[in-house]
C-alpha cells in the first residue's frame, strides 16, 4: 500500500546505543535531536558515554507533566514523580 515514509518503518529497529557512530569523527561537536519519548536522563548518560555532548530534546516536560523523565524534571529534582503516581493521567496538565 505505497512506499513507507522515511523513518516510519525501520526494520530491524535499532536503538541509539546499538548503532555504529564511528562515521562521526568529532562527536563532541555533533548535535543530537531527540524525539523518542524515552527517559532524557538515560539518553544524556548514553550519549555522553559515546562521546556526544550537545543534545536538544523535543519534549522537556515540567514537573507533573509528560510521558518520560525529562531533563527539566532532573534539574528541579522531581525525580519523575508524575510517572510513578497511579492516578497521574487524571492529573496531567498540558
Amino acid at each position: 500500500s505505497g512506499t513507507p515514509k522515511p523513518g516510519y518503518d525501520v526494520n530491524p529497529f535499532k536503538d541509539f546505543t546499538q548503532l555504529d557512530w564511528s562515521f562521526i569523527t568529532n562527536k563532541s561537536e555533533a548535535l543530537i535531536l531527540w524525539d523518542d519519548h524515552q527517559s532524557e536522563f538515560k539518553r544524556i548518560m548514553q550519549a555522553h558515554k559515546l562521546g556526544f555532548r550537545h543534545m536538544l530534546f523535543d519534549d522537556n516536560w515540567s514537573p507533573l507533566q509528560g510521558d518520560n523523565y525529562s531533563a527539566k524534571q532532573v534539574c528541579d529534582e522531581t525525580g519523575g514523580l508524575a510517572l510513578r503516581q497511579p492516578d497521574f493521567p487524571s492529573k496531567k496538565i498540558l
